[in-house]
């Protein structure tokens, strides 16, 4: 009986990557200006994968505390560390509001001229709605407004990542272009 590998951690750097690409194509990379190029090629099919929807490796579980009285969560409240961390998010797939004996409760998303035609947003209870604002700075509208603290348990598609220059990459360059 034949015996398979335990491990999935095979995982190739960028260079590697365009290597690849221009051996599958029969070339030769001769120059940094290629691999300038097709880095930003790659950067380019992701933004358009991003922009298709196929990045479902982007999806992750999120959760951020929510005080009594609150309405919305933005920026660092919202997510990650960084004043500008929550423009990662590009939608909120699912989300549960759970209280702090550890229940959870199911939370609706809405539109936006639903979330604008409530007329009182600040009366209280445990929040059952939720319209997410998908702008530069994201922000996150719960209806009604919190009554007491809970915590917001949610599913965020983030922006998938460029290719970025790894070391290798960086290395070629600086030699090329100071030959």
């Amino acid at each position: 009986m034949p015996t398979y590998a335990s491990t999935a951690d095979f995982n190739l750097s960028i260079s590697e990557i365009i290597e690849e690409a221009f051996e599958r194509c029969g070339l030769q990379d001769r120059s940094g200006y290629e691999l300038k190029t097709a880095r930003r090629s790659l950067n380019l099919l992701l933004a358009e994968w991003s922009n298709r929807g196929l990045n479902l490796w982007t999806i992750q579980k999120q959760t951020a505390a929510l005080a009594a009285d609150t309405t919305s969560l933005s920026g660092t409240s919202l997510y990650g560390s960084g004043a500008n961390a929550a423009s990662e998010i590009v939608e909120i797939t699912d989300m549960v509001i759970r209280d702090s004996s550890n229940n959870e409760y199911s939370c609706s998303p809405i539109s936006r001229s639903t979330y604008l035609n409530y007329t009182v947003k600040t009366s209280g209870g445990r929040p059952t709605q939720f319209y997410f604002e998908k702008t530069i700075n994201p922000t996150l509208y719960l209806y009604p407004a919190a009554d007491v603290a809970y915590t917001v348990v949610y599913y965020a598609m983030l922006r998938m990542k460029d290719s970025g220059v790894t070391l290798i990459m960086q290395r070629y360059l600086f030699l090329f272009y100071h030959v």
